[in-house]
């Protein structure tokens, strides 16, 4: 069996592991009652886009735009379909192997380009009815955002190499601080001003990817990584599935030997009671859990981002509502979920604290989400007003 032979086998069981983790949350009325109506809703939207720009995008400056295509540009990865298996069965075959790798990192490659189009298409009549650029203009944009994104994913495999937490998160954050002004900052002025350097940093660009993903391709050293990413991707809809479900536990896997907050384990109160107990076991549990942290984060990003976007005040109003109680449904499904757990059962032991524990962490991790959401949309109202 040649690489891309095997290539192909694993990219069809992949669609068919996909295709089922997405058939388990949507059937037939989900398809009939909302996302073809919304589909329908969509397209004509996008379609009255082209025949005039809407007021609510006419305030868009044109660095928000490239900052918004930046930030799409760390979304992805890129996959070999590799297997723990492979590592024993096919370490007397490494031509099969690097065939493999090679033809899912083609795939992936095209796949990503794939993506930014659409994006790009969904900027398209902002770019052209607005900003007055030219159908060449987009798709050299196109080009040249497509090039930068997959320039992030290659060197987001080589900054993961790190095993210090502190240093990686450091140097990733370095680099999106300094790509992102490369990309926005220098992207407007060689739009504006002429396309000659822009075509030389893309071709750099393209010239860095080519010579990083060889080089991963060769290094042998690299498959256990790109083996564990294979696996965090290939999951990641049934992952998404389990978060949205308050009725399945999720559970963290740690792989550092200390926490990253509270490695010292300080009390956080320092009245020591039944109440004071649960809630700072519970405030140190969801700190550390990641899965609940970038939970708690999304859904406050996402609300934030749906204020910004939607202009009328009254369908503000209903999301923050929303909002509201999904927050609060959500926080409660985590606190229940942390507090069945067997080591919790054994120091919760009254009721009556571990009632009043719930309030008080309740309050701890709602009210500064609301208040923080709740002055995003008076700001943005008030913004909204004063424009009109």
């Amino acid at each position: 069996m040649t690489g891309f032979n095997l290539f192909f086998k694993r990219l069809k069981q992949d669609w068919h592991f996909q295709w089922k983790a997405v058939k388990t949350v949507i059937d037939w009325t989900i398809w009939v009652y909302l996302i073809i109506p919304a589909a329908i809703i969509l397209l004509a939207s996008y379609r009255s886009w082209w025949m005039e720009t809407p007021e609510w995008l006419l305030g868009i400056p044109l660095e928000l735009t490239f900052i918004v295509l930046y930030l799409f540009c760390w979304i992805g990865s890129l996959r070999t379909f590799l297997e723990e298996a492979d590592q024993l069965f096919l370490l007397q075959n490494r031509q099969c192997v690097y065939g493999l790798k090679k033809s899912s990192l083609i795939y992936s490659v095209l796949l990503q380009v794939l993506k930014l189009f659409l994006i790009m298409m969904l900027f398209a009549p902002l770019l052209i009815n607005h900003y007055q650029f030219k159908w060449s203009s987009v798709i050299f944009i196109w080009v040249f955002i497509s090039s930068a994104h997959l320039l992030i994913l290659t060197v987001r495999i080589w900054m993961d190499q790190i095993s210090n937490i502190l240093l990686k998160g450091t140097v990733h954050f370095a680099f999106f601080l300094f790509f992102g002004g490369i990309i926005v900052v220098g992207g407007i002025e060689f739009v504006q001003s002429g396309f000659l350097l822009l075509i030389l940093i893309t071709s750099s660009f393209q010239i860095i990817i080519i010579l990083l993903l060889r080089r991963f391709i060769q290094r042998k050293a690299l498959e256990p990584y790109f083996i564990k990413l294979d696996r965090k991707q290939k999951l990641k809809h049934v992952k998404m599935i389990l978060t949205v479900t308050e009725f399945v536990p999720k559970e963290t896997t740690f792989n550092r030997k200390r926490p990253l907050l509270f490695r010292h384990s300080e009390r956080l109160f320092q009245n020591r009671s039944a109440e004071n107990g649960v809630s700072e076991l519970f405030i140190k549990t969801f700190i550390r859990n990641q899965s609940n942290v970038l939970s708690y984060l999304q859904i406050i990003g996402m609300t934030t981002g749906a204020l910004f976007v939607i202009p009328p005040i009254w369908i503000k109003a209903l999301i923050y509502i929303a909002f509201v109680l999904f927050l609060a449904k959500w926080l409660d499904s985590v606190w229940m979920i942390t507090i069945s757990k067997p080591f919790f059962k054994s120091i919760a032991r009254r009721d009556d604290a571990t009632y009043r524990a719930k309030i008080k962490v309740t309050k701890l991790f709602l009210f500064p989400a609301y208040g923080f959401v709740g002055l995003f949309l008076i700001i943005t109202s008030l913004i909204r007003y004063l424009l009109t």
